[in-house]
């Protein structure tokens, strides 16, 4: 399969947030609580998957400014990563 869009940030970690209310104080702390370790590689925390060769394609600044889980069902004609995408796979 090829990857197409932009190196991705690498996210190998978890956080779990922790209510403050047990020791009656507001709020809650964040903490990371887990790794994610591939079975054959290094830890990619910060390191990310890089697109394929002439596959890299920045989402348009028009496309960025609309909600992630409605641009594929309204803007659809805004996504110029997922029309590479089609390109990449009619080929």
């Amino acid at each position: 399969a090829k990857i197409v869009g932009e190196t991705t940030f690498g996210k190998g970690s978890m956080q779990s947030i922790f209510s403050l209310a047990y020791f009656n104080l507001p709020g809650a702390i964040k903490l990371t609580t887990a790794y994610y370790f591939p079975p054959i590689s290094d830890n990619y925390n910060g390191i990310g998957i890089n697109p394929d060769e002439g596959c890299e394609v920045a989402l348009s600044e028009q496309a960025s400014k609309i909600n992630i889980y409605t641009l594929l069902n309204e803007s659809q004609e805004l996504d110029n990563q997922l029309a590479v995408a089609l390109e990449v796979l009619n080929k």
